[in-house]
């Protein structure tokens, strides 16, 4: 699933939109496409078996949680 993701996702207009999806999509190269190609926001689930970005959630507050990357830079 994860290498024809970008290929069913091209296709649709995104932009303005929420993509969600399970723990195996929750990938930056996904994420990246979602919000720079496709301009959309996007939901994944981050599991415990990816400590860094489960860690690295946990330590955001919820501020940081802004759509369309209000939080980025």
């Amino acid at each position: 699933e994860i290498p024809v993701a970008h290929d069913l996702l091209a296709p649709l207009a995104l932009k303005g939109n929420m993509v969600t999806a399970d723990a195996m999509h929750t990938q930056t190269k996904l994420a990246d496409y979602l919000v720079t190609e496709k301009h959309a926001d996007y939901l994944l689930v981050a599991k415990d078996n990816q400590p860094t970005l489960a860690n690295a959630i946990r330590a955001l507050a919820p501020e940081d949680f802004s759509p369309s990357g209000g939080n980025l830079g």
